[in-house]
């Protein structure tokens, strides 16, 4: 570039920066409009919420329960003298346990 194309670049740079930003609040009433958004809209309204039911969280929880008691009574009838039974297998049942247990609680029936 030459210095005079660079000159002519400052000076629109310039006249940019001080150039007038129009901010809503210059804006008339009648160009701003404020619209709700679709979920408070009550023009759309045809009832009450419905909430899904989380009794059918209890369908694994129980599953849970099941396996992972299993894998508590394979520790304890087979114990260390199993090749394919050990202290994971243990830890995975309770494991188990637990988050079944969970389900259950989180499953429970709730009133709102």
């Amino acid at each position: 570039m030459t210095a005079s194309e660079n000159a002519a670049e400052l000076e629109n740079a310039a006249e940019l920066e001080n150039a007038p930003v129009k901010l809503e609040a210059d804006l008339s009433d009648g160009e701003f409009v404020d619209v709700l958004p679709e979920d408070l809209d009550l023009s759309g309204f045809v009832g009450p919420q419905t909430f899904p039911n989380n009794n059918r969280r209890r369908i694994p929880a129980m599953l849970y329960l099941i396996f992972g008691l299993g894998a508590v009574a394979l520790y304890a009838a087979k114990g260390e003298s199993s090749a394919l039974v050990n202290l994971g297998t243990l830890w995975a049942g309770v494991g188990l346990v637990a988050f079944g247990a969970y389900g259950m609680v989180a499953g429970w029936t709730l009133k709102v």
